[in-house]
Order: C-alpha cells, then sequence, then structure tokens
C-alpha cells in the first residue's frame, strides 16, 4: 500500500545544520511482498551523489504476517561514503 522504510545515515556524524553532503546518505526500502523481496534505492538531495540511485543490488526478504510483513535486506558498506572518521 506504498508502504517503504527510509534510512539516513551520516558517515561524518556531522551534526551541524547544512544540505547533505559527501557522506550524507537517504536510502528507501519498499516491500515487494509478492516477490517475497526488497526493492532498495537512494535518493540524491545534494552533492553527496552524482544522481539518484534504482534498483539498487541488495539482498533482502519481506514476507507477509498477520497485521502487515516482516521486512530484512543487507545493506553493502560499499554504498557508503566513508570519512575519514570512519
Amino acid at each position: 500500500m506504498g508502504d517503504c522504510l527510509e534510512l539516513f545515515i551520516d558517515t561524518k556524524n556531522d551534526k551541524r545544520p547544512r544540505s547533505f553532503e559527501p557522506g550524507d546518505h537517504q536510502f528507501w526500502f519498499v516491500p515487494l511482498i509478492d516477490e517475497g523481496q526488497v526493492y532498495a534505492g537512494q535518493w540524491k538531495r545534494g552533492n553527496e551523489i552524482p544522481e539518484t540511485r534504482y534498483d539498487l543490488p541488495i539482498e533482502g526478504a519481506a514476507q507477509k504476517i498477520e497485521g502487515g510483513y516482516i521486512v530484512e535486506f543487507l545493506l553493502p558498506a560499499s554504498f557508503l561514503q566513508a570519512s575519514s572518521r570512519c
């Protein structure tokens, strides 16, 4: 029904107010219940990545349960821009 999980990651642990920059990440994960899979992407918000990325190659599973569903996925570390403090 249009559900998704958005995940924000700041590998620089930079808490100052600012626009997205390298080290900032915004991913989304959508349960595809009928396929038993998870669709993933990454939004471009500033200069942190060249463009929005669709259909990221991740491992994931989605399963219907009473009252909802369960979603599990593995986001590879290679999708994260490391900082000098990581």
